[in-house]
């Protein structure tokens, strides 16, 4: 009977030693400026926060006004705009790879999600209104609205509803009955509207465009915005 527990207990301690066992991983506040408060797991007080202080599972981080923070959860790496409301509902890594749930309470993060060596990291953001699920990307979120800078982000209605797979330089919304809205190109959202007939040679605003870049028809193109102009509106909270 010894030696059968003294064999589980070897079986149990290789088990755990490989990757099958999942490990509790940590989010580290890297940078921080202005007021910043920290609740950590367990708690129900809100403390001043400190660079370099650890968050586990089920801590939270609020940002006040002018105020920001930078969170490394493995290697990605997570901006706390002012104004936010952030918790931390699941981080784990496992069998290579990292498994990230935060909660978007209010306000607005820019996410910058890079999976480990050789692994993988499932990363979501969810809000009250919707779910922002991402692999690898670059994206800002403010519990309704979703701007991709880099690779695609799979963005879902809380209530559940049709998805969309949002791509760079593209950006969706709640709209409304609570659904997400169809993804559309941030250069083509910023682009002037020409007069009628200016598409045809027509001057616009009564003169022709001279110089550098104009067209055959003296009409100089209307410059557009950078794919992955941030658009998003920061909602605050009291």
């Amino acid at each position: 009977m010894k030696h059968t527990s003294v064999f589980l207990m070897m079986l149990i301690a290789l088990f755990c030693g490989m990757p099958l066992c999942a490990q509790d991983l940590t989010a580290l506040i890297q940078e921080m400026n202005g007021t910043v408060e920290v609740k950590q797991s367990g708690s129900s007080v809100w403390a001043p926060a400190r660079q370099g202080m650890r968050l586990e599972k089920s801590s939270a981080i609020s940002t006040g006004v002018r105020s920001s923070a930078v969170l490394l959860i493995g290697d990605s790496k997570v901006i706390v705009r002012p104004i936010t409301r952030l918790s931390i509902e699941e981080i784990a890594a496992r069998q290579g790879s990292e498994q990230v749930n935060l909660f978007l309470q209010t306000g607005k993060v820019r996410g910058e999600v890079k999976p480990p060596a050789g692994g993988r990291t499932n990363f979501s953001v969810r809000s009250p209104s919707a779910t922002a699920s991402v692999r690898g990307t670059v994206f800002e979120f403010n519990t309704q609205k979703l701007t991709v800078q880099e690779g695609q982000v799979r963005y879902a209605p809380t209530q559940g509803g049709p998805t969309a797979q949002v791509r760079a330089g593209e950006s969706s919304s709640i709209a409304g009955g609570g659904q997400v809205s169809s993804p559309h190109n941030l250069a083509e959202a910023v682009r002037p509207q020409l007069p009628p007939g200016s598409e045809n040679g027509a001057s616009f605003g009564g003169a022709a465009a001279a110089g550098d870049g104009a067209t055959e028809s003296g009409l100089t193109p209307p410059s557009r915005s950078p794919a992955g102009t941030n658009l998003d509106i920061v909602v605050k909270w009291e």
